[in-house]
């Protein structure tokens, strides 16, 4: 990024990256990241889930509804930017949503604002955009950040082709750098399933009087279940379907508290009486 009024378009945001493939599973937990880094503070994230947008219609839940409609007065997310314009903005499953919706991205990425229902304009000038899109690489080949671009005319598969095919060329173009993996990223997936999803989990269930300690191995399971099409989203519906059921039926009667470790082993969900001292057992708080 350019420090602010030394670059060439100092109206367009502080940077436009766009996660695809494994790194879109990311977005979360890299959102919180920048805004604690780059703005002090991790709660400096205003996210749009763009995967809600799936008509011409839903323009008005993103830019609002025109005088004397429903949703006229709403306050949206975009009016977050003039509260906090020093901020991450997540643009999240960008691929879900209808094309004159990206197109309206597009175009605030290259103007450096939105214009809302009442012709006021949502600054992203001192803002970070971080877009996710589920795109899969044309090749297994990781590239990581982009650096020179492959002509459009270019025959060697890659993720900005790859990325071009799904979202346009256009907007790809608007993008300062496009993301598909990293070295790392792997344990930063584990991390966020240890600290952020199976954290909430445990916080949920210690209310209810049990205790919850994740194993390595049910870490490393929850990872591997990991597809193109992995984001927040999909690892709640997984652990609502193959694990809080079979957890439930350990919660304690009563006033009583109980402790367990979960791990996976042999293709199921197990479970012990927790044992502090083993090392491979971590608590879920």
């Amino acid at each position: 990024m350019t420090l602010r009024s030394l670059d060439l378009r100092p109206a367009r945001p502080n940077a436009a990256l766009l996660l695809v493939d494994r790194a879109a599973a990311l977005g979360e937990a890299l959102g919180g990241a920048l805004a604690e880094l780059l703005f002090g503070s991790a709660e400096r994230v205003i996210a749009i889930d763009f995967g809600s947008f799936t008509s011409p219609a839903d323009l008005s839940m993103l830019l609002g509804a025109p005088p004397g409609y429903v949703g006229y007065a709403d306050t949206l997310p975009i009016h977050r930017l003039a509260q906090m314009p020093w901020c991450v903005l997540r643009c999240d499953n960008l691929h879900a949503c209808h094309p004159q919706i990206r197109e309206v991205l597009a175009q605030a990425l290259e103007s450096g604002f939105f214009t809302d229902a009442h012709g006021k304009r949502a600054y992203l000038s001192d803002a970070v955009v971080l877009i996710t899109a589920e795109v899969a690489p044309a090749s297994q080949r990781s590239l990581g950040f982009a650096g020179e671009r492959p002509a459009a005319d270019s025959e060697s598969p890659g993720i900005i082709q790859s990325a071009s095919a799904v979202l346009g060329a256009g907007f790809v173009g608007r993008c300062d750098l496009v993301f598909a993996a990293a070295a790392g990223a792997d344990a930063a997936q584990q991390r966020w399933l240890r600290e952020r999803l199976l954290a909430d989990l445990s916080a949920r269930y210690r209310r209810q009087g049990l205790e919850l300690h994740w194993d390595d191995s049910l870490v490393q399971w929850l990872a591997d279940q990991r597809t193109t099409r992995s984001g927040p989203r999909d690892w709640e519906r997984l652990v609502d379907e193959r694990l809080s059921p079979a957890l439930i039926e350990y919660l304690p009667p009563g006033e009583q508290v109980r402790s367990l470790v979960v791990r996976f082993e042999a293709g199921t969900i197990r479970t012990d009486d927790y044992q502090p001292e083993d090392p491979q057992r971590h608590d879920g708080i």
